[in-house]
């Protein structure tokens, strides 16, 4: 799906396909290394997590390789296994999933809050006194 304002920012656009399982742990190597690294940070193990997570995706195996990372480097480690891995991608998705609900909800009060005040606008009142004026009108009525 394209995006009118996204298309005016990025001039050149490249698709990128999802590496397979045996490519993974080399993509991550080069990346460390590139980074400055020496040797090997994960495990066997997390290299084959990293790719059942990320299912070879570059930008996904970058989140979750910064954050295994930052964990392993804050708890000392010298090495991350898949359990360190499959944490920041948990971590990753639950931040995500709380990220989307957010921007939803801020969507739907927004429209709640703009049609509130285009009612206001129509009737001259503030959206409270819609509900207080009608109630009024019904007991008086009845």
């Amino acid at each position: 799906e394209r995006v009118p304002g996204l298309d005016q920012r990025v001039a050149v656009r490249m698709v990128v396909d999802p590496l397979p399982p045996e490519e993974t742990s080399l993509y991550i190597e080069h990346r460390l290394r590139n980074a400055g690294g020496e040797g090997t940070m994960f495990r066997p193990d997390a290299y084959q997590s990293f790719w059942e997570i990320s299912q070879g995706v570059p930008r996904r195996l970058n989140q979750i390789c910064d954050l295994a990372l930052l964990v392993g480097y804050a708890d000392g480690m010298q090495e991350i296994s898949a359990i360190e891995v499959e944490a920041a991608a948990e971590e990753i998705e639950s931040v995500t999933r709380l990220m989307t609900r957010s921007a939803s909800s801020a969507r739907i009060g927004d429209s709640e809050s703009r049609a509130r005040a285009g009612s206001s606008m129509v009737t001259g009142r503030s959206p409270g006194t819609m509900t207080r004026h009608a109630s009024k009108q019904k007991s008086a009525s009845e």
